[in-house]
């Protein structure tokens, strides 16, 4: 993504519902851009939290390394990439980047809303136990995110199928103003843009 640009359109469309547009010049034609959160403070069906500097400082591990973190939908093989990754209010927000080409199965079923939410995977190197007996993972080598119907963490929701300019679900919980902030950091992380 490098040396290309993004776009985004935020409006305000009710009182708790707003409408991210995202206008990808260049790449649209090749890839699809979705929204989502990869990670919550809320304990997942497993009965631990993955902590957000874990999922951080495994990015920004990655990311100087010059790899990456590959998306599936199905475990065998990889369908795209995360190019962004910023935690916001509690959240980390990750943009993923799809291929339409040999993801047209993919594309397709998210287009009908099955997909819903993600799952990060991978392992688990160190963490601590609180005083609820929920286990919260301090240190995490990340591999993978996975479009999902049934996320682990049932907060863990997509947001956004850019070339759609698919409307923003109102259930996120995620105000206008904390996607704004959101939006200046992705657009300069990704683009370079200030």
């Amino acid at each position: 993504m490098d040396n290309k640009r993004i776009f985004f359109k935020l409006e305000k469309v009710a009182e708790s519902e707003v409408k991210l547009e995202l206008d990808f010049n260049r790449d649209d034609e090749k890839n699809i851009y979705i929204m989502g959160i990869a990670s919550t403070p809320d304990k997942n069906s497993a009965g631990f939290i993955v902590e957000n500097s874990a999922l951080l400082e495994c990015w920004d591990k990655i990311k100087s390394e010059g790899n990456n973190i590959a998306v599936y939908e199905k475990h065998d093989m990889p369908a795209g990439k995360v190019v962004a990754c910023e935690e916001l209010n509690g959240k980390i927000l990750v943009v993923m980047e799809i291929p339409k080409a040999g993801n047209e199965r993919l594309i397709s079923v998210y287009e009908q809303g099955i997909y819903v939410g993600l799952s990060i995977g991978g392992w688990t190197l160190d963490g601590t136990w609180d005083e609820n007996d929920i286990f919260h993972v301090t240190e995490f080598e990340w591999y993978e995110v996975s479009l999902t119907d049934i996320p682990s963490n049932e907060n863990a929701l997509l947001l956004e199928f850019a070339n759609t300019k698919k409307q923003i679900p109102q259930n996120n919980k995620i105000g206008a103003s904390e996607l704004e902030t959101l939006l200046e950091k992705v657009t300069e992380n990704i683009r370079g843009i200030k």
